[in-house]
């Protein structure tokens, strides 16, 4: 008995040492010795477990900020703040053309506030425009403003026509310069318009009357390619010396803008007294430029009689040319007073000219915070020497034509055509 469980008792320790060695040649790699190849072993089933099964997430649709009643009452609150911190022109707009802003913004207020007003923010934009910037009684755009890129402002210039177009309305006698555009930045634009205008006034030279036609164009560009053309060889003097002037009330915008022109500004009680100048809406500084103006040397002038046809659609720099032509005596103005937002090009210094850049546009004074809407508008009073506003004492016609007659046919009559 003893012997048979020894014996089973060897067998099974030989057993053991054997499963034991198989399990250190596969460690090693090398369980038959290298000389053979090994049979692949058998993969081990493998189980994965997941204990908290996380899922694409679904991707959030972010609606955009919906604006509220009480975002569109804090816009126009901080339009108004603006306006009274930094508009210089509630009392132009009032005496030029009857409305009266500050009132306007106080119904509007109520409008909104009203609960059973239905407000967006498409309707809240077109009240803006229709109380600030695109008033229907307002007809012309003042200091410049834009709201969202909007105002009463129109270049005129559909496209279509050339930038200018020349004509002779009697023979030998009347020539007629019909001006489209000012702003010659096109390609060969100048260049072509330099080349008509100047072959015409020379088959002209000897004409009686010559008609330059400005009525309805607007102009955000520079008027002087025509000024240099039409205005300057016509010069009666040798030289014009002309004095501007604009206002501020504090000085943050300007350093911002040309902090050069700081040293420039001078002190409303340290100026001369100006019998014109709105000092009640409460200005700080002034600045004061010379401009001086002269025939071009060897410009041979018309030696005929220049007229010049205005009305109530010429504005920016196209006023600014209308404005010279009269100062300068160059030519006799006829049609109704030109609609004005003439741009700083008075301001010709060299310290004054990043502000000449910054302002002739009307540079972006603010952002609505909610509504995200620009809005912008000059933030100074531009005036002639006497201190008058000249978005309020815009260039008048020494001859004034009645609003239902034709300008042109006007003049044709007066001169006998």
């Amino acid at each position: 008995m003893k012997k048979i469980l020894l014996a089973v008792v060897l067998i099974f320790v030989m057993v053991a040492l054997v499963a034991c060695g198989s399990d250190d040649a596969d460690d090693n790699g090398n369980g038959n010795g290298g000389n053979e190849i090994a049979a692949d072993p058998t993969p081990p089933t493998i189980v994965i477990q997941q204990h908290d099964l996380q899922t694409t997430p679904t991707p959030q649709v972010v609606e955009p900020h919906e604006l509220t009643r009480a975002d569109f009452l804090a816009d126009l609150d901080y339009f108004v703040d603006t306006l009274e911190a930094d508009f210089l022109h509630f009392g132009v707009v009032y005496r030029r053309f009857g409305v009266d802003f500050r009132q306007n913004a106080a119904e509007l207020r109520d409008i909104i506030a009203d609960e059973n007003f239905e407000i967006d923010i498409e309707i809240f934009v077109q009240l803006m425009l229709d109380n600030f910037f695109m008033h229907p009684d307002i007809t012309y755009s003042v200091a410049g403003w834009h709201f969202n890129g909007l105002s009463q402002r129109s270049d005129g210039f559909d496209g279509t026509s050339g930038f200018v177009e020349v004509s002779v309305l009697e023979e030998g006698r009347i020539g007629y310069i019909r001006i489209n555009c000012f702003d010659l930045s096109g390609l060969g634009a100048r260049g072509n318009a330099s080349r008509i205008t100047e072959n015409f006034l020379n088959e002209t030279a000897d004409f009686e009357h010559m008609i330059i036609d400005i009525r309805g164009v607007d102009g955000r560009s520079q008027s002087a390619p025509w000024s240099w053309l039409l205005l300057s060889p016509n010069i009666p003097e040798e030289i014009i010396t002309q004095t501007y002037y604009f206002f501020v009330r504090g000085m943050f915008r300007v350093s911002n803008a040309a902090p050069s022109m700081v040293q420039h500004a001078v002190a409303i009680a340290d100026m001369r007294t100006f019998d014109a100048l709105d000092t009640a809406i409460g200005l700080d500084f002034g600045f004061h430029n010379i401009r001086m103006a002269g025939p071009q040397e060897d410009a041979v002038p018309f030696a005929g009689q220049i007229w010049l046809l205005i009305d109530g659609g010429v504005g920016g720099v196209v006023a600014s040319f209308a404005n010279d032509a009269k100062d300068w005596g160059v030519a006799t103005l006829v049609g109704t007073p030109v609609g004005g937002d003439m741009p700083l090009v008075h301001i010709v210094h060299q310290d004054y000219m990043m502000m000449s850049m910054m302002l002739g546009e009307a540079a972006t004074i603010s952002t609505l915070p909610n509504a995200q809407i620009s809005f912008g508008f000059h933030p100074i009073l531009h005036t002639d020497h006497l201190g008058r506003a000249f978005d309020e004492y815009v260039t008048q016609p020494h001859v004034l034509v009645p609003n239902d007659v034709d300008a042109l046919e006007y003049l044709l009559e007066m001169l006998g055509n």
